[in-house]
């Protein structure tokens, strides 16, 4: 055998060599990813099937963290129907986290549960959706009534009637949805009484880009609501609409007793005349 020959086998016999510790490296991290993934998943199942409603509350909030694949979204879809409605508000809102695309028709018949949090958690996963259809709500907390005419059932508003739900409310939706972050410790003494103009507020400024004239019409109406919380996110959601035909029906708001209100009206009152004035 010539020297080249045997020289050209020992670099492939060297080569195998080298490759083999990471080819079984490569195999065995497949099974191991493939255990633990497994492992995972059956976790999630139990918990999501637990007697106890608080364990069952808390897989279905986790599964907002998965890309919507069918498994995962059946899973979640099934807590949509949970007898208790804190497991059926976190399904809700962890379909609209995953953007469960899917889940739409799922998520509308959701906006009629009898629960206004399960309804609420539904319509804001489907505004995470771009469905138009998530507005409806919080047209309803905002106004008192939906928009086809129907009064919301007072009932429904009562459910957020504690200190306890209102604080669980605004922390689910985050401190965005508040009016303005640098007045939270007042919003948050708001919070700590039966008072339910947080809630208002943050449906206020969730109607900012419903694009129907109607939310625009009841958003000029909630800048003179009887709370100031409410007042300022409506202004706000009515400046950032930008819409110069609501102009004239915002100056009074800069007359209010409350300096809060007044500047945000002055803000918003100053910024759709300089889109009128730029048409």
């Amino acid at each position: 055998m010539r020297k080249s020959t045997i020289r050209h086998v020992l670099l492939l016999w060297a080569g195998m060599s080298l490759l083999g510790p990471a080819m079984l490296f490569a195999v065995q991290g497949k099974a191991t990813n493939k255990r633990l993934r497994k492992l995972s998943w059956d976790l999630l199942w139990k918990g999501a099937h637990s007697s106890d409603s608080g364990t069952r509350s808390a897989a279905m909030q986790a599964l907002g963290l998965l890309y919507p694949r069918p498994v995962v979204v059946r899973l979640a879809e099934d807590g949509l129907k949970d007898k208790d409605a804190g497991v059926r508000k976190e399904a809700a809102g962890s379909l609209g986290e995953m953007h469960a695309a899917s889940s739409i028709p799922a998520l509308n018949k959701a906006l009629s549960d009898n629960d206004i949090t399960v309804a609420m958690a539904a319509a804001r996963s489907l505004l995470l959706l771009k469905q138009k259809s998530g507005y409806d709500v919080f047209y309803s907390v905002l106004t008192g009534k939906r928009k086809s005419g129907q009064s919301l059932l007072a009932q429904q508003l009562d459910q957020l009637d504690t200190p306890q739900k209102m604080v669980s409310f605004a922390f689910d939706q985050g401190i965005g949805f508040l009016p303005y972050a640098g007045y939270a410790m007042e919003v948050l003494q708001a919070l700590k009484t039966k008072d339910n103009a947080p809630i208002r507020a943050a449906a206020a400024r969730l109607l900012t880009h419903d694009p129907d004239p109607r939310s625009g019409h009841a958003l000029l109406q909630a800048c003179f609501d009887k709370d100031w919380i409410v007042q300022v996110a409506a202004l706000r959601a009515v400046a950032i609409r930008g819409d110069p035909s609501l102009l004239s029906g915002l100056q009074p708001a800069m007359q209010d007793d409350n300096t809060k209100v007044q500047y945000t009206a002055a803000a918003a009152v100053f910024h759709l005349a300089s889109i009128k004035a730029a048409k």
